[in-house]
């Protein structure tokens, strides 16, 4: 009789950040680009212009086919990337949605029968992610806009920070990804009392006003990002302080 090839014993192995999958939305210029631009030997896939003044790798891409290219290059050439960084996930969405438009030669994607278009446009892009994380195992850190939404909370309605995703979207990367964090700026006031300044605060749970969280709980509510590099190595700390906090659990 063959050895078993099924595990006998509990494995764990202490994760690293490209271990998971990330997420960060905030508004335009609050800082979404530069901090991603930290992670370890990270490339960038610019689907707009936002790295101006950042010492990158990048690669502009226009087109579907231009980011499956970038994406087959990453599979057959020798490099040494860890993290792939999309700057912004919707704009991939959308040139998928104008790919599959093309082949289908529709004006939009709806017109694409029986909701095969759209069904399509998820399928390909959870693929294409899937492939990056797990086959070529790279990092995956998404990038997008913040809109905002009217939420309910005990029968009031309040505005809420989320992603700038169209539905499709939302059903692939929301629960695609392993932690949703929400970037945005706020004034606190100085020793001087009457004068303000503004800091970038990085959201990591939950709240009514924003869509934040993910699979690591005792990332803390809150982290305040002092200069850049300075605020990568906060967020560092807090996900090995956090990933400490759950191999305790496991002992």
């Amino acid at each position: 009789m063959a050895e078993s090839i099924l595990p006998k014993e509990a494995e764990w192995e202490k994760p690293e950040m490209t271990d998971f999958r990330w997420l960060f939305h905030g508004f335009p210029k609050v800082g979404k680009t530069t901090l991603a631009s930290y992670f370890p030997d990270a490339l960038f896939l610019k689907f707009e212009e936002g790295t101006k003044g950042l010492k990158i790798r990048g690669i502009s891409v226009d087109s579907w086919l231009t980011l499956c290219n970038v994406v087959e290059a990453l599979e057959k050439e020798k490099h040494d990337f860890k993290t792939v960084v999309i700057d912004t996930i919707e704009l991939a969405f959308y040139m998928l949605e104008v790919q599959i438009c093309a082949e289908q030669k529709v004006m939009h994607i709806r017109d694409v029968g029986y909701g095969k278009g759209y069904f399509d446009l998820y399928r390909r892009m959870r693929n294409l992610l899937e492939h990056l994380y797990r086959d070529l195992r790279l990092g995956v850190v998404l990038l997008s806009h913040s809109k905002i939404v009217t939420a309910r909370l005990g029968g009031m309605e309040i505005p809420k920070a989320v992603p700038d995703l169209s539905d499709s979207a939302r059903r692939v990367i929301v629960g695609w990804c392993d932690i949703i964090g929400y970037l945005e700026t706020e004034e606190v006031e100085t020793d001087e009392g009457d004068v303000r300044s503004v800091r970038r605060v990085l959201r990591l749970q939950p709240a009514p006003e924003h869509e934040a969280g993910g699979r690591l709980r005792y990332l803390p509510d809150s982290l305040v990002l002092p200069a850049p590099a300075e605020g990568y190595r906060a967020l560092q700390q807090a996900f090995d302080d956090a990933v400490e906090k759950f191999m305790e659990e496991l002992d």
